[in-house]
């Protein structure tokens, strides 16, 4: 009996360029593909590269049209399905690995600020993502008003430091820190979208970031700390976008 569709299952967190190659593979068998992604991840308290929304959207758009999320130890819905998978993995479909690329790598290249490394195998700016709450509206009173990120505390992120990207169509800098020029103590994700005027409260966002630009530090007083952060919006305005 021929299967009904080609499916792959994996946690598939970040959607980087060695999960494409299955998913081309997937496509590539002339039968309907389908992916079973586990949510939460199967090694408690690893840091996610993407929310499930996100990995969600990224298969979409990779022309995966049937996902499935399944809990580790569940039972997905397979059928008479062709199994589609990396070597040992028991699939009938074997697809060559892509050499060095992992989630787990990735993370690595994140935690150490290599962000165009990261891009690399993601096959885009590495990302974080989250829903704008209010936070203490520091920023406008400084003349550079932020979106803060709340659900941020599960993501891998980098380190601590100012960064170049974009949120939608605008550029951003964004700062991950803690606001230590006011003793601040909880570690925040922000952006300074660059020549925007709008209410963000309570969406979702993906922050795309690009390049570190610097540590996240002490001024010796506000004032200067506003001039670092006009040097940083300059920046953001002249970075390159990571292929």
């Amino acid at each position: 009996m021929t299967p009904a569709r080609a499916v792959a299952l994996g946690v598939f967190d970040g959607v980087h360029v060695g999960h494409r190659r299955v998913l081309e593979a997937l496509l590539a068998s002339g039968l309907p593909a389908a992916v079973v992604t586990y949510d939460p991840h199967p090694v408690a308290g690893t840091p996610l590269l993407s929310t499930v929304e996100r990995r969600l959207e990224l298969l979409i758009d990779a022309g995966i049209g049937d996902v499935q999320v399944v809990v580790p130890g569940g039972e997905p819905e397979l059928g008479g399905a062709l199994l589609v998978g990396g070597p040992g993995s028991g699939a009938q479909l074997t697809v060559p690995l892509v050499e060095g690329v992992s989630s787990q790598r990735v993370r690595d290249l994140a935690r150490a600020a290599e962000l165009g490394a990261a891009a690399s195998m993601l096959a885009r700016p590495f990302e974080v993502e989250g829903v704008v709450v209010h936070g203490e509206h520091r920023g406008r009173e400084l003349g550079f008003p932020t979106a803060n990120l709340d659900g941020v505390e599960t993501r891998l992120l980098p380190p601590r430091g100012i960064y170049a990207g974009a949120v939608r169509d605008h550029r951003a800098a964004i700062s991950i820190g803690v606001n230590p020029q006011f003793g601040g103590e909880t570690l925040h994700v922000e952006a300074h979208l660059l020549d925007f005027d709008g209410d963000l409260y309570g969406q979702r966002l993906v922050v795309e970031l690009w390049e570190r630009l610097r540590d996240e530090l002490v001024f010796e007083s506000v004032a200067a700390l506003v001039e670092a952060i006009g040097l940083d919006v300059e920046r953001t305005r002249l970075a390159a976008r990571p292929a």
